[in-house]
C-alpha cells in the first residue's frame, strides 16, 4: 500500500507540473532594450520559439557572457539545453504509470531509452545546479529566480532518483519480471533497501528534491503529505513552513558525505522518511532501529546513527516549537524536528528493538523517553528511551572514533559461514544490546544480510 501511494504521489506531481511548470514552457517575448546582453537575450528567444536550438544557445550565451548577471539568458539557456536534450515531460507520465505490477516508476522503460533520459537529465541538471548556485548565492540580478522554476526542477530530480531506482531493480532477483511474486516482493522498500552498503546517485537526486522543498515548500504540497511525516493536518502557510523544516533537515543529513558510512546512514534516514524500514539492526550495536528522526541520539550508544524507525509509526512532532525555533535561526534537526510522543505501527509492534525478549507492543520502555518532556530532555541532555537506561555501551573505554569504527566493523561483518566477531566479542567489546542474544538470536541476526 505505502509503494502504491508513493507512486500514485509521483504521478499526481507530474502531472501537476506538466501543466504549470515553466521549463517545460516557451516563455513570452522579452522587450528588446538598448543593453546587448538583452538584445541577444530576446534574439535568442526568437530562434529557442522557432525551435531552432542551436542559434538560440549561441545568442544566449553571448547575452551571458556580455552580462553574467542576466537571469532571463541563464533560464533561456536553460530551456534551450532542456529543448536540445530531448526532456519530454509527457513521456515521463507514460512511463510513471505502473502496469508491470512493480511499484517502481519507470520500471517499464526499456533500457535503451532509460540510458537517453539518464543521459540527457544529467547534462540539464549539471547546468540547473550551476544557474541555482549562482541565483542562491546572490550573483543573478533577481529577474527570475530559483522559484520560477523548482516545481520543474523537483520533477527533474524525482524523475532522475526514480531511473536510479529502476537500475537498481533490474539486478535484484525478486523484481525479474519472469517471477512470479514480482508484484509480491518487488516494491520501492526493497528496492531502497538494496541500495546499502552500494549507494548510488539516487541519493543526490533525493537531496536535490529536498533542498528544493527547503526553499521553496510549495512545490512539495502536492506529495508532502506523502512523504513527510506528521503534517498532514497542517493548513496554508503553516504547511509550507513545516515542509520547509523537515525538507531542510532532509536536505542536510542527504548532502554528499565524504565516506560511504555518512552516505549509508542519509539512505537509511531517506528509506525511513518513506516509510521502508527494513527493522534491522544496521550500525552493529545489535538493537534494532532504535533511532528516531530527531537529530539526537537516542539509545545512548554515543552517536546518531543509521538505525531509524519509519514514518508510518505514530510520532507526533511539536510543529509550533519547531516553527519557534527556525524564527529564532535554529537550524539543527534536533531543534526542528522535536519529538512529544511516539508509539509502534503494526510492523514495529512484533518488533524487540533491545532484544530483550519483549516486543515492541508490550514493552512501553522501547517507545517513551526517560523524560517524557522535551525541554527537561533539553535540561538534562538525554534524548534517550527508557529502555536505553539499562544498557552499557564501549566497556573496554575505546576512544569514540575506534568505537564507532568497531561497530561499523561489525554491521558488516554479514557473511554468517565466515564470522569475524563472535557473540561473546560483541558483548565484551560493545555491550549495548548485544547482552540480551543468545546464540539462537545471534544466529537470527545473519539472517537476510549476506
Amino acid at each position: 500500500m505505502q509503494s502504491k501511494k508513493l507512486v500514485l504521489s509521483f504521478i499526481a506531481a507530474i502531472t501537476l507540473f506538466v501543466g504549470g511548470c515553466n521549463l517545460f514552457n516557451p516563455t513570452e517575448s522579452i522587450n528588446i532594450e538598448s543593453d546587448d546582453a538583452e538584445a541577444l537575450t530576446y534574439e535568442g528567444y526568437i530562434q529557442f520559439q522557432k525551435n531552432d536550438y542551436n542559434e538560440a544557445e549561441k545568442y544566449f550565451r553571448k547575452a551571458i557572457k556580455a552580462d553574467k548577471t542576466h537571469s532571463e539568458a541563464w533560464y533561456g539557456l536553460a530551456k534551450t539545453i532542456m529543448s536540445q536534450q530531448g526532456i519530454n515531460p509527457f513521456e515521463f507520465l507514460k512511463y510513471a504509470n505502473v502496469s508491470s505490477g512493480v511499484a517502481i516508476p519507470f520500471y517499464d522503460m526499456d533500457d535503451k531509452t532509460a540510458q537517453k533520459y539518464e543521459s540527457s537529465l544529467d547534462t540539464v541538471r549539471n547546468f540547473l545546479q550551476t544557474f541555482i548556485e549562482l541565483d542562491t548565492t546572490g550573483n543573478l540580478d533577481n529577474v527570475i529566480t530559483f522559484g520560477t522554476f523548482a516545481n520543474s526542477y523537483m520533477v527533474l530530480e524525482s524523475v532522475h532518483s526514480m531511473l536510479g531506482l529502476r537500475s537498481a531493480a533490474q539486478d535484484l532477483d525478486v523484481c525479474d519480471k519472469n517471477n512470479p511474486n514480482v508484484d509480491k516482493e518487488c516494491d520501492l522498500g526493497v528496492v531502497l533497501n538494496s541500495l546499502k552498503g552500494k549507494v548510488n546517485s539516487t541519493l543526490d537526486g533525493f537531496h536535490e528534491v529536498f533542498n528544493t522543498c527547503k526553499y521553496y515548500p510549495s512545490a512539495m504540497r502536492t506529495a508532502g503529505d506523502q512523504f513527510l511525516q506528521g503534517f498532514d493536518l497542517i493548513k496554508d502557510e503553516a504547511k509550507d513552513q513545516a515542509f520547509a523544516t523537515a525538507c531542510g533537515a532532509l536536505a542536510q543529513t542527504t548532502e554528499s558525505g565524504e565516506d560511504n558510512r555518512t552516505r549509508e546512514k542519509s539512505l537509511n534516514i531517506v528509506i525511513a522518511q518513506f516509510g521502508y524500514s527494513d527493522t534491522s539492526d544496521d550500525d552493529g550495536d545489535g538493537c534494532v532501529d532504535e533511532e528516531l528522526y530527531d537529530g539526537v541520539d537516542n539509545d545512548g550508544d554515543g552517536e546518531i546513527d543509521e538505525d531509524i524507525r519509519d514514518r508510518t509509526n505514530p510520532i507526533v512532532y511539536d510543529i509550533e516549537l519547531a516553527y519557534k525555533n527556525k524564527m529564532a535561526g535554529k537550524n539543527n534537526i534536533k531543534d526542528l524536528m522535536i519529538v512529544k510522543s511516539a508509539k509502534p505501527n503494526d510492523k514495529y509492534e512484533k518488533v524487540d528493538v533491545d532484544m530483550n525478549g519483549i516486543p515492541g507492543k508490550k514493552d512501553d520502555e522501547e517507545w517513551s523517553f526517560v523524560y517524557p518532556d522535551y525541554n527537561k530532555r533539553v535540561e538534562k541532555n538525554d534524548y534517550r528511551f527508557a529502555f536505553a537506561k539499562k544498557l552499557t555501551y564501549n566497556p573496554k573505554g575505546l576512544s569514540n572514533e575506534d568505537f564507532t569504527d568497531l561497530k561499523y566493523n561489525v554491521a558488516k561483518d554479514t557473511d554468517p559461514h565466515n564470522i569475524q566477531y563472535d557473540l561473546k566479542f560483541r558483548q565484551e567489546n560493545i555491550g549495548g544490546c548485544w547482552v540480551n542474544y543468545d546464540q539462537q538470536k545471534f544466529e537470527q541476526w545473519f539472517q537476510g544480510r549476506n
